[in-house]
């Protein structure tokens, strides 16, 4: 954060205090989005922010088949708040996960390379594939 502390400067008057001394406090992802995110954009709490900003409320509205993928050791979109209720709910919706994988890294082999695309194009085939059998009956 503090690498950037100057782009944060003008946040200082609507949160009250200095980017130095917000810098102390946070500890991880939560303290950061309590103390900076949450009050910047208006949201009363944290809580209030990760409740009306996840696009958890928006699930049941899907109406196109639609794949999610996460691995379960994201550190910022931990376990816990995975949508799986909201998913098997939804019949367009599949949830699926993998042990390992990072925030947005997806990543396996002695040479990295990401593995996501594997999943996705037979997924995106497959639904395909459905939708002209569909049709030609």
């Amino acid at each position: 954060m503090m690498k950037h502390v100057e782009e944060l400067r003008p946040l200082e008057k609507r949160l009250g205090r200095s980017i130095e001394e917000i810098n102390k406090e946070v500890k991880t992802y939560h303290d950061f989005d309590k103390i900076m995110t949450a009050p910047s954009f208006g949201y009363l709490t944290v809580d209030d922010y990760y409740r009306k900003g996840s696009s958890i409320l928006k699930i049941d509205g899907i109406r196109i088949p639609t794949l999610f993928i996460s691995p379960l050791d994201d550190p910022m979109v931990v376990k816990d708040v995975l949508p799986f209720d909201e998913c098997l709910v939804n019949k367009n919706t599949i949830l699926a996960t993998h042990p390992s994988g990072g925030h947005l890294g997806f990543f396996t082999g002695i040479r990295p390379r990401q593995w996501f695309t594997e999943p996705t194009i037979g997924y995106i085939e497959t639904v395909d594939k459905y939708y002209k059998n569909k049709a030609e009956k």
